[in-house]
C-alpha cells in the first residue's frame, strides 16, 4: 500500500522509501497518479512491473470556521434522520450516509421524535434550489435557536455548490459536505466534534465504502458504478457539483452485486450521471457493455437496470448487450428528445433526431 496523501513529491518518496527494492520511485510516482481499477505495466532497470490499483485512501481535507467551542460529546446512542431531495444518485448517497451513521453508533429517530443529527441531502438541479434548502432547514434551525442540542448537516449538490458560503448564510449549520464525501460522513462528523463549523467540499477521489449502505428496500438496490460527468451541457450543473468522471473498478461492482444477491436482493439498478461512459477513464480502457456482461451473469440476479444514459456513448456493442440481457428499458434525459432542444442546449450530441 502506497501512502497517497496531500504531500509534496519528496515527502511521498521519503515515506515510501522502504518499497524501493521492490518498486522504484519512478513506478511509485506513476501509481500515485492512477485511480482504482487501473492496471499498469511499467518497465524499469529491474524489469517489468505489473500493478493493479485496488483503492485509494486520501486524507480528509476540511475547512474549519472556528466558533471557539469544543464539543465534549460523541455520537454514541444519538439519533439521526436523513432527508433526501433529488435524483436516484442522491437516494443512493443517502443510503451510504445512513450506513456511516449507524456504524458510528447512531440509530434512526422514531417518527415522533426530533433527531440529534439531521442530514439534509440536497439537489441543485431545480430552479431556486438554495431557497428550497433553507425552507427545509428552517424547523431544525428553530430547534437550535431554542437551545436544543442538534447537529445540522447539509450534504449533496447544493452543499458542494455553496460551500463555505452556506456556513456564512446559515451559522446554525454545523457541517457542509459534498457528494464525494458521502461515504466519509462519520469522519467529517468526528471533525465537527473539535468545535466550529466544518466544510468538506475539496476535490477528492471517491474511495470504496468501508461500511454497508442502509438499503431502503429488501429486494431492489442501487449500485453506483460511475461518479461525476465530463460533459458540459449548458442546462446541467452536475459537472460543477459532482466533479469529473470516476469509474469504479468492475471487480468492486461485481463484489457489491454478488453480496446483494447473497442477501436476497433480486433487482439491481446500476447508477451514474453518465453511465454508458463507464470505463473510459480506466487503464486499460473499458466499455459499459463489458460491465453489463460481467455483472449481468451474477448468480441470483433476476433483473438488471441502469440509468442515466448519454446518446454520445450508446454504441452498437452496448445495444446488442442490452438486447442479449433483455434489459427492460433505456433511460435518457428528455433534453435529448428533439432537434430543437439538442441544438439550443449546446449538448454537442453528434446526432440528428433521437425521438419524435
Amino acid at each position: 500500500m502506497l501512502a497517497r496523501k496531500v504531500w509534496g513529491r519528496k515527502e511521498i518518496l521519503k515515506r515510501d522509501a522502504f518499497l524501493e527494492p521492490l518498486l522504484p520511485s519512478s513506478v511509485r510516482e506513476v501509481v500515485l497518479k492512477s485511480q482504482p481499477g487501473d492496471v499498469l505495466k511499467l518497465k524499469t532497470s529491474r524489469g517489468w512491473h505489473v500493478l493493479r490499483v485496488e483503492d485509494v485512501m486520501l486524507d480528509l481535507r476540511v475547512q474549519r470556521r472556528d466558533q471557539g467551542e469544543v464539543l465534549e460529546r460523541g455520537f454514541q446512542n444519538k439519533t439521526y434522520a436523513v432527508e433526501t431531495m433529488g435524483c436516484q444518485m442522491n437516494q443512493a448517497d443517502s443510503e451510504r450516509m445512513e450506513g456511516q451513521l449507524m456504524a458510528a453508533g447512531l440509530r434512526p429517530a422514531a417518527a415522533e421524535e426530533d433527531p440529534d443529527v439531521i442530514v439534509l441531502n440536497t439537489c441543485s438541479i431545480r430552479d431556486k434550489a438554495e431557497k428550497r434548502v433553507y425552507a427545509r432547514l428552517d424547523p431544525h434551525l428553530q430547534r437550535k435557536r431554542r437551545g436544543e442540542d442538534v447537529t445540522i448537516v447539509v450534504s449533496g449538490c447544493v452543499a458542494q455548490q455553496e460551500g463555505e458560503g452556506l456556513l456564512s448564510a446559515v451559522p446554525e449549520v454545523d457541517v457542509v459536505v459534498g457528494p464525494q464525501y458521502a461515504n466519509r460522513l462519520a469522519d467529517v462528523l468526528s471533525e465537527s466534534l473539535q468545535g466550529g463549523q466544518v466544510c468538506a467540499t475539496a476535490d477528492a477521489r471517491i474511495m470504496e465504502d468501508v461500511t454497508m449502505p442502509n438499503r431502503q428496500s429488501s429486494t431492489s438496490a442501487w449500485v453506483n458504478v460511475i461518479y461525476g460527468c465530463n460533459e458540459r451541457c449548458s442546462y446541467c450543473v452536475v459537472p460543477a457539483t459532482r466533479g469529473s468522471e470516476q469509474s469504479r473498478p468492475m471487480e468492486a461492482v461485481k463484489r457489491e452485486v454478488s453480496q446483494l444477491t447473497s442477501e436476497g436482493y433480486r433487482e439491481v439498478t446500476l447508477l451514474g450521471q453518465n453511465i454508458d461512459a463507464w470505463g473510459r477513464d480506466l487503464e486499460p480502457r473499458r466499455s459499459f457493455a463489458e460491465l453489463i456482461r460481467y455483472v449481468g451473469g451474477t448468480k441470483g440476479l433476476e433483473r438488471l437496470r441502469f440509468l442515466t444514459s448519454h446518446p454520445r456513448y450508446i454504441s452498437d456493442e452496448l445495444i446488442h448487450t442490452v438486447r442479449a440481457f433483455q434489459l427492460p428499458y433505456w433511460v435518457m434525459l428528455t433534453q435529448f428528445a428533439n432537434n430543437f432542444t439538442s441544438r439550443t442546449t449546446a449538448a454537442a450530441l453528434g446526432v440528428t433526431v433521437l425521438a419524435q
